[in-house]
């Protein structure tokens, strides 16, 4: 009989620990989840250690608009990168108004030079940040017109975007107009 090695023995007992783990989660919920947990865990990592700190500023031009509240950037030296904007939700595009908000994204910045000041990278390693052309902040705009939601749950402390939307909804332009506006987060549930 050979001899284990050592590296062989650990990983049989990791192996042997999982197994453990899935047995006793199944018994006491009647399903197992550790291991999406895990894997959510590590890509969310994954996507932080991609995101170097010097990405704090990004300036570049706007190739494409993918929708009212995703872009992508073209930075110099750089590979192109989706860009999300933060604190805001527009409407999905096949959603009533979804057209018009990605109509309004466009004329505003779509082949422009933009300057993106980055928040953070989300778990599909898009940029989230607030994008300005020249001293204009596009995500504020967004949601002054009535072309996208404060997106609360992301941005707790944005009072300035929280005020814009309260404005639009009083004086209902853009998506307020109608009375009948649908949230994206729950458009997506669906």
């Amino acid at each position: 009989m050979t001899r284990r090695s050592r590296k062989t023995h650990s990983l049989l007992s990791i192996f042997t620990l999982l197994i453990g783990l899935s047995v006793f989660e199944y018994v006491e919920q009647g399903r197992v989840v550790w291991p999406s947990k895990l894997y959510y865990a590590a890509r969310d990592i994954y996507g932080q250690m991609q995101a170097p700190a010097a990405e704090a500023g990004m300036a570049g031009w706007v190739s494409k608009v993918a929708d009212g509240d995703t872009f992508t950037l073209n930075a110099v030296g750089q590979a192109p990168r989706a860009v999300r904007l933060y604190g805001i939700d527009a409407p999905e595009r096949d959603q009533a108004y979804g057209e018009l908000a990605t109509t309004a994204l466009v004329a505003w910045i779509d082949g422009r030079e933009v300057r993106v000041a980055v928040e953070d990278v989300d778990i599909y390693g898009r940029l989230v940040g607030t994008v300005f052309v020249n001293d204009s902040n596009i995500n504020l705009a967004m949601v002054e017109q009535g072309h996208a939601w404060w997106y609360e749950q992301y941005a707790r402390d944005a009072v300035e975007l929280e005020l814009a939307e309260q404005q639009a909804r009083a004086a209902r332009r853009g998506l307020w107009a109608s009375g009948t506006a649908v949230e994206p987060w729950e458009w997506r549930r669906r």
